[in-house]
C-alpha cells in the first residue's frame, strides 16, 4: 500500500500556484497629472488613459467640443494637433497630428507605443510571433487579459458574469470611445482603440 501511494503521488501533476506579480509605478505628464503604470514583460505601460492638454514643451493642443458641431472641425483640421473629450471622464481622444507631433504628447521619457511595442506586448501575453504579424482582428483572449476586471467601465457590464475583463496584467483597459477621421464618435462604451506610431 505504501509503494502504491508513492506511485500515485509521483504521477500527480504539480499545479502552478505561483501568482503573477504586478509591478506598478507612476508617471507624470507635462501638466503635472499622475498616471498609474504597469510593467508587462520588459515593457512599461500606462494603466490609465492619457488626459494631457499640452505637449512636453507646454505648448497647448487645440480642443474640439464633444458634440455634433465638432465633427466638421475635427474632419477639416486633421493636420492640426487636436484633442476631444471622450465619452467617459477617463481620457481624451487625440488625432494623428497630435500623436505624431515632434513636441511629443507622451510624458517625459515616454513615447506613443510603436507597432513593435504592441507586438511585443501581444507576444508576451500569449500570441505567437506569427499571429502578431496578422492585420485586423487577431488573438484569442489577449483583449480579455488587458481589459478592466469584470468589464468595469464598459457598456452592459455585469460583475457576476465575468464576461470579458480579466485584467490579468494590470493594464486596466477601458473604453473612452473613438473619434473617426470624419469626426463622428463611438459613444457606446463597447470599444477601445490605441494609437501606434
Amino acid at each position: 500500500i505504501f509503494f502504491a501511494s508513492l506511485i500515485f503521488l509521483s504521477c500527480k501533476k504539480k499545479e502552478d500556484t505561483s501568482e503573477l506579480i504586478i509591478e506598478r509605478g507612476v508617471v507624470t505628464d507635462a501638466q503635472g497629472r499622475s498616471y498609474q503604470t504597469v510593467k508587462i514583460g520588459e515593457q512599461w505601460w500606462m494603466a490609465e488613459n492619457l488626459m494631457v492638454r499640452v505637449f512636453q514643451d507646454s505648448s497647448a493642443i487645440d480642443s474640439v467640443n464633444f458634440d455634433a458641431n465638432a465633427d466638421t472641425a475635427w474632419e477639416n483640421q486633421f493636420n492640426r494637433p487636436m484633442y476631444s473629450r471622450g465619452n467617459t471622464p477617463e481620457g481624451l481622444l487625440y488625432n494623428s497630428a497630435a500623436i505624431n507631433d515632434s513636441r511629443n504628447i507622451a510624458p517625459k521619457g515616454w513615447h506613443v507605443a510603436t507597432d513593435d511595442d504592441w507586438k511585443n506586448l501581444e507576444a508576451y501575453i500569449g500570441m505567437t510571433r506569427r499571429e502578431t504579424e496578422f492585420t485586423g482582428w487577431r488573438g484569442i483572449d489577449e483583449a480579455d487579459k488587458l481589459s478592466s476586471l469584470y468589464n468595469s467601465g464598459w457598456g452592459a457590464n455585469n460583475p457576476d458574469l465575468q464576461l470579458y475583463g480579466l485584467d490579468t496584467y494590470g493594464f486596466n483597459a477601458r473604453p473612452t470611445g473613438c473619434k473617426g477621421i470624419d469626426g463622428r464618435i463611438n459613444i457606446q462604451n463597447n470599444a477601445a482603440y490605441w494609437w501606434a506610431k
